[in-house]
């Protein structure tokens, strides 16, 4: 590392709650993994499912059974807007939505690149129906 350069490491709560082996201490997710586990939980959050913040909500819930063709790219944009607005460690550049007609499910795929990482990322996320 060249003197004066500033790297940031992020760090989060692993949500496994698994044990440390060591220190028994809760694990933790670091760099790329902790932004990556903040994607998918936004993406996973539904209407008050937080408590201080009942507000946050992603859009994939209330769509997931629509007709994609014409909710594809407005689910696309508001993945979008909820990642920038409540994950500024990522850099969002692009969101793609598959539908998997016959098997009943979205996959989500969110290119993005985390702040002080130069290395593009990708998170894949199946959303599927359970009967």
């Amino acid at each position: 590392m060249a003197k004066g350069e500033i790297t940031r490491i992020y760090k989060d709560i692993d949500m496994a709650f698994t044990a440390n082996a060591v220190s028994l201490d809760v694990n933790k997710k670091i760099d790329v993994n902790a932004v990556k586990q903040s994607i998918k939980n936004l993406l996973l959050t539904k209407k008050y499912d937080r408590k201080f913040n009942p507000t946050i909500e992603s859009p994939v819930y209330r769509m997931l059974f629509e007709n994609s063709m014409v909710v594809r790219p407005m689910v696309e944009r508001q993945i979008e807007e909820i990642l920038e607005a409540y994950e500024p460690r990522a850099l969002i550049e692009r969101v793609k939505l598959t539908e998997n007609i016959d098997n009943l499910y979205w996959k989500i795929d969110i290119f993005y690149r985390v702040v002080g990482v130069n290395e593009p990322t990708q998170l894949s996320v199946i959303l599927d129906r359970i009967r």
